[in-house]
Parts: structure tokens; sequence; C-alpha cells
């Protein structure tokens, strides 16, 4: 494992953030802690897959990849096959030779409740058991939950988990053969919430929900929530899935990915398409719908993850005209570019799926290197100040 030694500079510049989030009193207290800048640049070898990643989830010392691919290739060139979904150590990059869950089709979404796994995208089935659209694992097997299996008529693109409710969004107009209009509420047995109803125009591809908040926002490729405009991204409750709150100033159609902090108060997203609004990380205060910043890339944002006081953004195509840069880590209070993080990537569509914990940040996407080292759609950038036990 590298070791990254921290310079009297980058200490410097640490206390900087600190001090400057410590003063904003408009900033939430989940926003201050800046542990996640510690993460150098340069990935740590791994094994990799042999087709774009979409999702990233990390649990623990896992990393769980979904995507579209079928096999799993090793730095000194073994291979496993893994149809669409595999896990790795976060610390060695091993695959993990005991957890299986093929699926026939993509894989879109990844999300945990600590004790299992939920799986979106474009599927019938996990592991041999049918399954439409939507499943939930075991972290330790992969083995299929015989309880949870709802039944939907379209893919599922997010997934957000908040205490004993399981969110989904999508393409989806039906689910259990009732009417659900892309957005849908279940219990964590899949049981079909009846008194959660949204009605979204288009496809919902971006589920964020603040932990024990009644709100949650939507993003996607939609301009109407419950017959009012709504532009890419919206708030709903979390109960009835009535429209809530307020209009967010230039948000993108598409919106690619949603973050909120731990009080609700802040929503971070990631716009898509051309224009005045496209192509741009935003975040927004959400009580009033201001956008507090904003930063642009060369292409769309496809992947936003918000981790202790930072935010890292991916993209394609590039940034400040600079086509190796795939992602950017900025200041969650005041969206300021943090240069240290700066890694390289070698193929265009560059970062589509982020994930951050105590012990790094993972990226998944379309690449073969990132900074001179070999990995095949997804890197691991490990935080050094992270005991290799802490989850």
């Amino acid at each position: 494992m590298q070791t990254v030694k921290s310079s009297p500079a980058r200490i410097f510049r640490w206390a900087v953030a600190l001090a400057l989030a410590l003063s904003a009193s408009v900033v939430s207290q989940s926003s201050i802690n800046v542990a996640g800048a510690t993460v150098d640049d340069t990935p740590e070898g791994s094994w990799g897959v042999d087709g774009r990643v979409y999702a990233t989830q990390i649990v623990g010392s896992t990393v769980f990849v979904g995507g579209t691919f079928t096999t799993a290739r090793g730095p000194a060139g073994f291979t496993a096959t893994r149809t669409n979904l595999a896990a790795f150590d976060m610390v060695t990059g091993d695959l993990l030779t005991a957890w299986q869950a093929n699926t026939p089709g993509i894989v879109r979404a990844l999300e945990t409740d600590g004790t299992s796994l939920y799986i979106g995208g474009d599927f019938t089935g996990v592991g041999g058991t049918r399954r439409d659209m939507l499943a939930k694992v075991s972290l330790t097997s992969g083995a299929v939950d015989p309880t949870f299996h709802p039944t939907l008529n379209g893919a599922v693109r997010a997934i957000e988990v908040d205490g004993s409710s399981v969110y989904a969004g999508g393409g989806f107009t039906r689910v259990e053969n009732q009417p659900r209009q892309r957005v849908a509420k279940f219990s964590r047995s899949g049981v079909l919430d009846n008194q959660f109803h949204p009605s979204v125009n288009s496809r919902v591809v971006a589920l964020a929900k603040a932990p024990g908040q009644p709100r949650l926002y939507i993003g996607g490729r939609f301009d109407s929530v419950g017959g009012q405009g709504r532009v890419g991204v919206a708030g709903l409750d979390a109960t009835t899935g009535a429209l809530v709150g307020p209009g967010f100033i230039a948000s993108a159609r598409p919106t690619l990915g949603l973050e909120v902090n731990a009080d609700g108060s802040r929503l971070y997203g990631a716009g898509g398409s051309r224009g005045p609004t496209g192509n741009t990380a935003s975040a927004w205060n959400t009580s009033s719908g201001a956008r507090i910043w904003h930063q642009r890339a060369m292409g769309d944002i496809q992947a936003i993850e918000f981790f202790e006081g930072v935010v890292y953004f991916g993209f394609h195509a590039g940034y400040k005209g600079d086509t190796a840069i795939k992602v950017v880590r900025v200041s969650a209070a005041d969206g300021e570019v943090q240069s240290a993080f700066r890694p390289r990537f070698d193929r265009f569509w560059g970062v589509l799926a982020i994930d951050a914990s105590r012990r790094g940040v993972v990226v998944g996407g379309d690449f073969t290197q990132v900074s001179g080292v070999s990995a095949r759609n997804w890197a691991r950038f490990l935080d050094p100040q992270s005991p290799p036990a802490e989850p």
C-alpha cells in the first residue's frame, strides 16, 4: 500500500480550509469536517473489470461495482467471470472470490442499509433467481434475499435507503401492477408503500435523502412534478410523494446525480447537457432554492458525492481545457477547487460513479489508466490517515 506523507504546505491548506468552514455561519456542522481532503490523487493497483462501471458502493472494507461487464481481471492476468456486478477488497484491491451476484442486464444503482446491498438496473434476475429491475442481496455472499422481490415494468436508475424505507427511481410507470410514476417506496422487505404516490413526467436517475429528514430529492430528465414545473431537480414529501419545497435556481435537465448533507440544508447536483445551466456541479440552499455555488466542466457532470465537508464530481470531456481531468474535488461550503487532488484519466467518458468513506474514495466509469496506474474502469484512492481496521 502506498504511504503518503503530509507536506507542510498541504497541512497549511487543510488548516485554512477548516478555518474558513468554521467561520461560515451558514454552513451546517456536517460540512466542516474536511477529513476527506487527505485522499491522494494516485490510485492503488487493483483488479479491474472489462466494461463500464455505472455504480460504486463502499461498505466497510468492501467495494461493490455495478455496470456492464463480463469479466474481472487481476494485475497478474488472472480472470474470473463476473457479470455486471462484482465485489473487491477496499484495502488490497483484490477480487472477493466468495461473493457473486451476477445479473443478465446492466446494473445502474447500488445502495446499502449496512446489512444488505440493494441493486437496481435493467435486469430480470440476480444469481439465477428471478428479480425484475430491483433486488436485495447479502453483503457477505451475494445470495439473493428471498423476501424482497418487487416487480417493476421499467429500469431502476437510483436507490435511496433511510430508516425502514427503500426508495427507487427510474423509468418505470407500474410497480406490482399498480401505477407509480418513476418513483416508488418500499419497506425493507419489499412491500410497496401505498401512501407514496409521486407523479413525475420523465425518467428519474438520482435520489437523495438526509437521514431522518422528511424530504426526498429527485433528479432526472423531467420538467414537471405533481403537475408543476420543476427542471431536473425537485423535492418530494417522503411520506406521500407530493411536491414540496422550492424550485432550484439554474438546475439542469437532466440532473444525473444528487447528494444532500446530513441536516438537509444543502443539496448538491450533477448537471448534464449543454447550455447556460448544463455541465455544472451546483450547491443549493434547500429552503430557498438559491444556488450557492457552481463549477462547470467541459462535459456532463455524471456523478457527485458529498463526504465530510468536500464534494467530488465526475464528468466526461475534461475541465478548463484539460481533457485528462475527469474528477474534481471542491469545498462543500463554497465550491473552491482543491487542486491537490487531480488524478488524470486516459479515456473520454471518464467518471460515471463516485463513492467515499473514511477509507478513501472510489470512482467508476470508462477508463483503463489513472495517473499512470492501470485501473480498468474503477479506481480506489486510499486515505493514508485512516487506520486499516476503521469502517
